[in-house]
């Protein structure tokens, strides 16, 4: 039985409600800056191939963001600035300077690989 058909019939069998879900994901460690990471009880299982496309792919397009930020916070955030001539407002400008406390510009996706060994 493949993952997602063994945990759609786990759940067939269950009546725990959601917030005894989380709690339960979290009791078990299963987290991201301290939240939950699996909130639904029903998550999306990808194959292992296409997970590892999107990271290829969301590497490259982290990478021109990284870039992009860089370029733009190096030519000032002011009226006349490159982020200026691209659209962005006196308010996007400002949010944009803002230091987030940590070097990337975004944090784009949290992708977990993992398997089913049908125990």
């Amino acid at each position: 039985m493949d993952a997602a058909r063994a945990w759609r019939e786990a759940l067939k069998h269950t009546t725990i409600s959601g917030q005894e879900f989380l709690a339960e994901v979290g009791e078990a460690g299963v987290l991201f800056d301290g939240k939950p990471l699996c909130v639904h009880r029903a998550p999306l299982f990808l194959p292992v191939q296409q997970v590892q496309q999107m990271a290829r792919v969301l590497a490259v397009f982290h990478s021109a963001v990284r870039k992009a930020k860089g370029v733009l916070l190096d030519d000032g955030l002011q009226e006349e600035s490159l982020a200026s001539a691209i659209g962005l407002n006196t308010m996007e400008r400002q949010l944009a300077s803002i230091d987030p406390g940590y070097s990337s510009a975004s944090v784009l996706a949290v992708l977990v690989l993992g398997c089913c060994d049908g125990h």
